[in-house]
């Protein structure tokens, strides 16, 4: 009988707990049960669900997080490829493009569906020069390294643009090579910059031709290369008669 009775009282004070947290719910009371507050396993496994149901919530809150955050970064690298500011650029692991963005396209005189799938060089011009960075650049691509401020000339039908690339190799779960990824902006003012500062260095400004420093150059590059094939080499000199008198009297343009 005294286990019964007992029995009995905790069987009413877990009904008398049960009502009670019942009205505080119906109240408005933000009171969750816990693990351990109410005896026996039904409780507990329903508690433990309860939890992990939380605890899935907050996963999934931050799962939508980490997707409204790549949303985000998308809108963000659209909006830099709309500016023309810089540009994307993606290949296979042949060096084929598998992306790029649309506006360099227009660049180029070229049609975007026509560019990919082509090899990723053939974008660019190749000089015969063995320095050419061209050159380097395609060596890079076949090496598989990461690269930056590789200068490159557009293969424009008129236009000179110049181009300044990076990449980064890019590797699948088993570490084989799939291609590259990378960016590009537009140098061609600064190039013309540099050019026009450079030519200023080199070359008279009057008359277009070089000037003492690029002379001197231009001999002992050519002295060197002669000398080292044991060849004779000379240098021609003309002196026009009189010539200071055409700048003086007609001027220096006209000289």
């Amino acid at each position: 009988d005294s286990t019964a009775d007992t029995h009995h009282r905790r069987v009413k004070s877990t009904s008398s707990g049960l009502g009670a947290s019942s009205s505080e719910g119906a109240s408005g009371s933000s009171a969750i049960p816990q693990i351990g507050q109410f005896p026996g396993p039904g409780w507990r496994i329903c508690a433990c669900i309860g939890q992990v149901q939380i605890a899935l919530a907050a996963r999934g809150a931050g799962s939508q997080s980490l997707l409204d955050r790549r949303n985000e970064a998308v809108l963000i690298l659209e909006s830099y490829e709309n500016s023309g500011q810089g540009w994307f650029w993606a290949t296979d692991a042949e060096g084929r493009l598998t992306y790029l963005t649309a506006n360099i396209g227009r660049q180029i005189a070229a049609d975007l569906d026509s560019l990919i799938g082509m090899p990723f060089t053939e974008m660019f011009v190749t000089h015969n020069d063995a320095s050419s960075t061209q050159r380097t650049f395609a060596f890079m691509l076949t090496r598989r390294q990461r690269f930056g401020k590789m200068i490159v000339q557009a293969a424009h039908p008129d236009a000179q643009i110049w181009w300044e690339l990076s990449g980064s190799p890019q590797l699948d779960a088993g570490g084989q090579f799939i291609g590259y990824r990378g960016s590009g902006t537009d140098v061609t003012e600064q190039r013309r910059a540099t050019e026009a500062a450079s030519r200023l260095a080199m070359y008279d400004p009057l008359t277009g031709l070089p000037n003492r420093r690029r002379m001197g150059e231009v001999l002992e590059t050519t002295l060197v290369s002669f000398a080292r094939q044991s060849k004779p080499c000379a240098v021609m000199l003309i002196d026009l008669d009189r010539f200071k008198q055409v700048n003086d009297t007609l001027g220096h343009p006209i000289g």
